[in-house]
């Protein structure tokens, strides 16, 4: 096989600093812990070498390699929870536990796992599914080819696919947006006055979480869907025939829906239906097998599941119960 070089080192970092890396391919795995200094375990081949420096209060980590692209690097990092983090590159599986600075994730193929961040999140990847689980702040997530999972959400939330579903569980937040072509869109999540809800697909279906006793201006777009919903509705229906709206209690609340070839469907929240379409979809996905075998099995136990058993981090330590954000 291929002969292997590691490095073992810990650099201290000032409060402020930010973490660049870049790494054409491989894995990043990411945990935190209480000293102002990053931890790097890195497996690479013989002939590369992993480059430090600080540049403009950054350190900047990078994957370099005697001839061309550098090879694969598995990385498993430790960083203060504080410390921003930007990760570039091609190939990478990335999977970060802790982290309240922000994060910024850009991959090509590979899955992205965030668990328990606050900031500003950014995270993009092609071939790749995203699944985020206990966040707060600007969340924006986008695959194209894959789904992307946001649950336990707080912030402003913008989820974004091509040809994957969308799903968004227990999310507490006033302005919501979700994006899918070839995929379904699914949200249980709080619908909070004044809220901003915008949920659009081209071709799949979209299921939402709503009763009658929420405030919301709902509007509802098909074009050769059908639309459902759970309780009687008084829809005012515009002359274009496939497009009404209808105010539940006060309809302080915006819900704009549409799907041009899906149905359109409102559900009882965390009624056994929705709980139905959402594990309908999970085994669809690779992303499902990969990350939610521990969802699944509470899945019908218990809708709420425990942070810590939405899914496992890959080696994850653990760091005892009174730290899973609550």
């Amino acid at each position: 096989g291929r002969r292997i070089a590691r490095t073992d080192t810990t650099i201290v970092v000032r409060p402020g600093m930010k973490l660049m890396l870049s790494n054409y391919g491989g894995s990043v795995t990411i945990h935190t812990w209480p000293r102002n200094a990053v931890k790097v375990l890195a497996e690479y081949g013989r002939r590369d070498w992993i480059d430090f420096r600080e540049v403009e209060g950054a350190l900047r980590m990078a994957s370099q390699s005697r001839r061309g692209p550098s090879g694969s690097f598995d990385y498993n990092l430790t960083v203060p929870a504080w410390m921003p983090v930007a990760l570039s590159g091609t190939y990478n599986d990335v999977s970060v536990d802790g982290l309240q600075g922000g994060l910024d994730v850009e991959t090509v193929r590979g899955n992205i796992v965030v668990r328990r961040a606050a900031g500003v999140i950014g995270l993009r990847t092609i071939e790749g599914a995203v699944d985020i689980v206990g966040a707060n702040g600007r969340i924006a997530a986008s695959s194209v080819n894959e789904a992307v999972r946001i649950a336990q959400a707080a912030g402003t939330i913008a989820a974004e696919a091509v040809n994957g579903d969308i799903h968004l569980l227990d999310l507490d937040s006033r302005d919501v947006v979700a994006t899918t072509v070839n995929g379904d869109v699914i949200y249980n999540g709080r619908i909070l006055d004044g809220g901003a809800y915008r949920f659009t697909t081209h071709s799949g279906d979209i299921s939402v979480g709503l009763s009658e006793a929420d405030n919301a201006t709902v509007s509802v777009s098909t074009f050769s869907g059908d639309f459902a919903s759970s309780f009687a509705i008084q829809p005012r229906r515009s002359n274009k025939g496939e497009r009404f709206s209808f105010v539940l209690g006060s309809g302080k609340a915006k819900v704009d829906l549409e799907s041009f070839q899906g149905s359109i469907e409102l559900l009882r929240p965390d009624g056994p239906l929705l709980r139905a379409r959402v594990a309908e979809a999970w085994k669809e996905h690779a992303f499902a097998k990969e990350f939610s075998s521990e969802f699944l099995k509470k899945f019908d136990k218990n809708w709420k599941w425990e942070l810590k058993g939405a899914a496992p981090m890959p080696e994850a330590a653990d760091d005892g119960e009174g730290d899973d954000g609550n």
